[in-house]
């Protein structure tokens, strides 16, 4: 989102797209390249992100505001290309860009390494660690398509909260935009520029708008389409979005004949106008609270704010957002925008709340108010008005290096000072976070214990606490085509002749389990290798929802092929099935590829699935960790279903479920450590505390490391 170059004047309406003077008889005034507002599209601009801080802090809807300042955008951007046009100047694309970026990147650049520093100190480092690829996805422009592939990544669903960068999605966007529309109107200045003079002009204008209207039609198709199909994808992506800022480009251009005075029809209907003006912006700010369009953004549903923005424009001058406390939001708007959305977050986060109470959302509004008029005035202002960087755009794009390196090193720092606090943490985990060893028989804290110590991985590092191997696969491991999940660790001090190798194969219920054996196994100094496939589990004809059936049916063959040739010691698979509705049941297929593996010498350890929780544990506050425990259910608390399977030679039965849910309860965390990343799976910290208790079940059954 575009920052506002200028104070606009307090007097009147200002004309077409950027100029400063009503034009005088038919011939128009000179045009200055440098932009200026008219004043209550300034004032538009302010009430569309005043409508976004309103409906996030108190609503929690879609507003339709970021759509009016995308489209607003793209108003002021043409109306630079246009006066240049009128001049028969180049387009001059690179010293846009200089100018364009030089004045957005520095207070962005401050937000996202201050709010990196600020959940750091608020909420600790694993909460830190989860907001950095945010931050570079943030600083680097393209926010949004990180945003896409967490949306269609399996384990994203177990994140609870917002990033706090997230509202950089629609930065991003505006960028990739930015960098797009100038290169459409230095192609237009290249081909028009045989066209005799006297026709020239016209000849751009009309050019632009067909170009732009053919543009605007083929994206709102497709964002109508992919809205319909996968509206988690269409919300972040580009593609979608063009028609807005299209939108906003052609109504530059209608208004730019007109002088900016509005359309002829209300030329001389000051009460026409008024009524659609002022209706237009009633329709705006009622859009989000008379019905919830979240899902429905960014389809059709979207140009209902973005026609009651046009309808603004295209009306003419309108009093109340050319008033002063709008001129000052539009002033502040940039700003406004970057700092609410992460100061709403820590709070959610330090109150542990879906949503604020209302005095303490005003206190958000309020406080965000004065963090955007410091942003401008310290940041946005004294890097819009560097003369020295605006006269080369080499100057400028020095300007923009600089911000941007200063913005990764500062990134860059808080990654490292978290990363070591987290080191030093799981150094002292043994003594601090004992985890499953916690129910051990006999068990009496470290002495050298913190009480104060943090719990590991805490609720905003579960999420992303996976069991994962690095290498891939190779040489003789090497998986065969199709088995593209494939990796591996290589043993610190391999044995000569006598390596031994243990395969993890199954789904994201197997991958959870995987660190309690895998523990042991790093220690025994064996090589490892994992298949894992989300959603598929070894054996499975479909996966858990009924689906994918072909995908688990070439998964399942691939991955027995693959131990066939690979010839591991040990295959560590999940024998049982806890359903996402019903109780445990021996797993689909498990029993014919352990009875044939063990047939083949292989020593098969059998794992129990875990639990299924009906609520999510790790959404509750530490006040309320009473309501946070779960029944274990699901037959989980009664014999095993596939008594008859582990009780053949070379299968090794091991159960989790005692330290997971003990006495049939299922806690959010137990010695310190957080036990679920989401009520379907465990965290990876967790399981491998529980080795010592899969050690102790494998001795039982006879497994020999």
């Amino acid at each position: 989102m575009s920052s506002s170059p200028n104070r606009p004047s307090r007097r009147g309406p200002v004309g077409r797209p950027g100029a400063t003077a009503e034009p005088r008889g038919r011939r128009r005034a000179p045009l200055s390249d440098r932009p200026v507002f008219r004043r209550d599209i300034h004032g538009l601009r302010g009430l569309a992100v005043l409508l976004v801080v309103l409906y996030h802090v108190f609503v929690g809807r879609v507003s339709g505001g970021v759509d009016v300042f995308l489209f607003v955008s793209a108003f002021f951007l043409t109306g630079t290309f246009l006066r240049r046009w009128e001049r028969d100047q180049p387009s001059a694309p690179l010293a846009y860009w200089a100018r364009t970026f030089k004045r957005l990147l520095p207070p962005a650049a401050v937000v996202i390494v201050g709010s990196l520093a600020l959940v750091w100190a608020l909420a600790g480092p694993q909460a830190v660690m989860t907001e950095l690829p945010h931050a570079v996805a943030s600083l680097a422009q393209v926010e949004n398509w990180f945003l896409i592939g967490q949306s269609v990544d399996y384990y994203a669903a177990a994140q609870q909260r917002a990033p706090m960068l997230q509202h950089f999605w629609s930065l991003s966007i505006q960028a990739q935009v930015f960098l797009l529309l100038p290169l459409l109107f230095a192609l237009v200045t290249v081909l028009t520029r045989r066209v005799p003079a006297h026709r020239r002009t016209r000849a751009r204008f009309s050019s632009a708008a067909l170009v732009l209207g053919a543009l605007f039609a083929v994206s709102l198709v497709w964002s109508i389409v992919s809205t319909g199909r996968h509206q988690e994808v269409a919300y972040f992506d580009t593609a979608a979005r063009l028609w807005e800022f299209c939108l906003g480009c052609l109504v530059a251009i209608a208004l730019h004949h007109r002088g900016g005075r509005g359309l002829a029809v209300f030329a001389q209907r000051p009460v026409a106008r008024a009524a659609a003006s002022y209706g237009a912006v009633a329709a705006l700010v009622s859009m989000g609270a008379l019905v919830d369009v979240a899902g429905l953004f960014p389809g059709l549903i979207a140009l209902w704010p973005l026609s009651a923005a046009a309808v603004v424009m295209l009306a003419g001058h309108n009093e109340l957002l050319a008033s002063r406390p709008f001129q000052f939001l539009g002033s502040i708007s940039y700003g406004l925008y970057l700092v609410h959305w992460p100061l709403l977050i820590v709070l959610l986060i330090q109150r542990d709340e879906l949503r604020l109470p209302p005095l303490v959302g005003a206190a958000v509004v309020a406080v965000s108010l004065v963090l955007a008029w410091l942003l401008t005035r310290l940041v946005d202002t004294p890097f819009r008005r560097l003369r020295w960087a605006e006269q080369r755009p080499v100057r400028a794009a020095v300007v923009i290096a600089a911000v941007l390196a200063v913005g990764a090193g500062g990134v860059w720092g808080v990654h490292r000072g978290a990363s070591g606090q987290i080191a030093e943490q799981e150094r002292l985990a043994y003594a601090n976070n004992p985890g499953a060893r916690a129910l051990e028989p006999g068990f009496t804290p470290h002495p050298q214990r913190d009480p104060s110590a943090p719990e590991l991985p805490g609720r905003d590092g579960a999420p992303k606490d996976w069991f994962g191997l690095k290498e891939k696969c190779e040489g003789r491991f090497a998986a065969p085509k199709g088995l593209s999940s494939c990796r591996m660790r290589s043993p610190a001090e391999p044995m000569r002749g006598d390596e031994k190798v243990i395969v993890y194969i199954g789904n994201s219920r197997m991958e959870q389990i995987a660190p309690s054996v895998d523990a042991i196994a790093e220690a025994k100094g064996w090589r490892a290798i994992a298949l894992f496939e989300p959603g598929c589990g070894f054996g499975a004809e479909k996966d858990a929802w009924g689906g994918n059936a072909k995908r688990c049916s070439e998964y399942t063959e691939l991955a027995e092929q693959y131990v066939a040739a690979v010839k591991p010691d040990a295959v560590v698979m999940i024998t049982t099935d806890v359903p996402i509705r019903g109780d445990e049941r021996p797993f689909p297929g498990a029993a014919r590829l352990a009875e044939k593996m063990a047939a083949d010498g292989v020593e098969v350890i059998a794992l129990r699935d875990s639990p299924r929780l009906s609520t999510e544990p790790n959404a509750c506050s530490e006040e309320r960790s009473a309501d946070c425990t779960s029944p274990l259910g699901q037959g989980l608390d009664r014999a095993r279903p596939d008594a008859d399977l582990v009780g053949a030679d070379h299968i090794h039965p091991v159960d989790l479920t005692p330290v997971v849910c003990p006495d049939g309860e299922c806690a959010p965390a137990r010695g310190n450590v957080t036990v679920f990343t989401d009520h379907y799976h465990l965290t990876s910290t967790y399981a491998a505390s529980a080795a010592p208790e899969v050690e102790r079940q494998l001795k039982e059954s006879g497994f020999r490391w």
